[in-house]
């Protein structure tokens, strides 16, 4: 458990890629459970949050206030099972919802990094499968000047990771983090690579520092970020002899 400063309970869902994880921040004490669960997502997430609910003392999710969710991007069955299972509990329990972008998540993790000073870029990027991958770019903020370690430089990408890895060498970028290199080995030599994907911890966090500052959503805004259309996760369909 960590220590950190915390205004409400917070139970965040990730599920975007292969690991199942479930954070809770509750009482300035934030716990998690994580599991290598691919497939299983559906399964384990209640289970997980429930063991964390009852650790802590809560009686139910109905002492939660806020209920967090990697948005996206990333798998998209992933995403739906945890904007599924945050939509249900919070229009049963009147709970607000805080859907946190995996990339952000990411960021987070990376930006504190020792070594990293304010200034300076780094990418997040996620195998976003069909030969594409998911990007954004950011730099380390001044602690002094910016609420979080990191700020965006430009907007969430989808493209071929040719044509990210051709950005990130126009911008001068050095350090990436995120998932798609652990499956390609493509990456240039002068681009250090950190395997990482996005944590329920990170995801709590973030929520943490959204709902001290601004207004949370609603039940009906736990939707997931894709980036690629929905049309384009269509399976193809094969057209059938009208002799048969």
């Amino acid at each position: 458990m960590k220590k950190i400063p915390a205004k409400q309970t917070i139970l965040a869902f990730e599920s975007s890629a292969e690991r199942c994880e479930v954070a809770l921040l509750c009482q300035g004490q934030l716990s998690s459970l994580s599991e290598s669960a691919a497939r299983a997502h559906a399964r384990r997430l209640l289970p997980m949050a429930n063991e964390l609910i009852t650790a802590a003392g809560l009686a139910s999710v109905s002492e939660i206030d806020v209920l967090a969710f990697d948005a996206g991007p990333g798998g998209f069955t992933g995403l739906r099972i945890a904007a599924a299972l945050v939509q249900g509990l919070a229009f049963a329990g009147g709970q607000s919802v805080a859907g946190i972008s995996s990339l952000h998540a990411l960021a987070w993790q990376r930006a504190s990094e020792e070594g990293l000073d304010p200034g300076d870029r780094f990418a997040c990027v996620i195998d976003a499968r069909m030969a594409e991958v998911y990007w954004q770019i950011f730099e380390v903020a001044d602690k002094g000047t910016n609420e979080l370690p990191f700020r965006a430089v430009g907007e969430a990408q989808l493209s071929t990771p040719e044509a990210c890895l051709a950005q990130l060498e126009a911008e001068a970028v050095r350090l990436m983090t995120g998932d798609y290199f652990a499956v390609s080995t493509s990456a240039p030599d002068e681009l250090r690579v950190v395997i990482d994907q996005p944590s329920a911890e990170s995801i709590a966090l973030l929520a943490a520092r959204r709902t001290g500052n601004t207004t949370v959503e609603m039940p009906a805004a736990a939707i997931p970020v894709y980036l690629r259309g929905a049309s384009a996760w269509k399976k193809t369909t094969h057209k059938t002899d009208p002799s048969n």
